[in-house]
């Protein structure tokens, strides 16, 4: 009974959340599976709410997939999207225990030049706690090296055991092919798509506490510029806000 009246609850808490025009993301549907709503309670949420802003491109659905997101309340959100998800790795139709970590993206469908301002979730990073950045193919040193230069309050540890959150995420480099015309005032240059996919998770809580993504292309290496935009950000969302 009392576990009943806890999904009630937190069915409450979302109904009363759409009433403000919200729109719904991937991440809002994450966390609901992860508080442990019926996937039926999710889908008549999606089905319910007024505005969605979904994403189905394929790293958002290894996202998905990484949180164990029901393949039915998938198909819900692209049927509230009017449009298919994009292919992607299969999806879980039930939803054991969630992981300890995540790579969770707020990002713009589809442009690598959009950066999105990341959203922390109800919980936040903790100044002055202890910090563990799983290894993104290299991405894992600049962002490291970014949370020292930007005085971020938080230390980096080198074991997870020692950890308060623990980083984890997907970064990307792939080809963009070329800049210019060849001419001597435009030189060819190759280009290169970086995308980055990074989350903040209490592991205890088994809760997420901080997103960010970013998609870019330029001719010269980004993965330094990039990793100090994160970092700046989590230390903004650290620090107590202006009044």
């Amino acid at each position: 009974m009392s576990k009943n009246l806890v999904l009630l609850a937190l069915w409450a808490i979302s109904a009363y959340g759409q009433s403000n025009s919200t729109p719904l993301t991937n991440e809002m549907i994450v966390r609901r599976v992860m508080s442990g709503i019926p996937p039926d309670t999710i889908i008549s949420t999606i089905q319910a709410a007024s505005t969605v802003s979904f994403r189905f491109l394929p790293w958002d659905l290894e996202f998905l997939q990484r949180y164990h997101v029901p393949d039915d309340v998938v198909k819900a959100m692209a049927a509230k999207s009017n449009l298919p998800p994009m292919p992607g790795p299969p999806l879980q139709t039930s939803s054991p225990k969630q992981p300890p970590v995540a790579a969770e993206p707020q990002r713009q469908q589809g442009a690598l030049t959009n950066d999105s301002v990341p959203k922390a979730a109800k919980a936040a990073v903790s100044p002055n706690s202890n910090l563990y950045i799983e290894p993104m193919n290299g991405f894992e040193n600049y962002l490291a090296a970014a949370i020292l230069a930007k005085k971020v309050p938080i230390a980096v540890v080198l074991t997870q055991a020692k950890a308060d959150y623990v980083v984890s995420g997907i970064w990307r480099e792939s080809d963009g092919g070329t800049s210019g015309n060849g001419s001597i005032v435009a030189h060819l240059r190759k280009r290169t798509n970086y995308s980055a996919s990074v989350s903040i998770v209490d592991p205890k809580a088994s809760a997420l506490v901080f997103a960010y993504s970013s998609q870019r292309s330029a001719t010269h290496d980004l993965s330094k510029e990039i990793a100090e935009d994160l970092a700046s950000h989590l230390r903004e969302e650290m620090l107590p806000k202006k009044k």
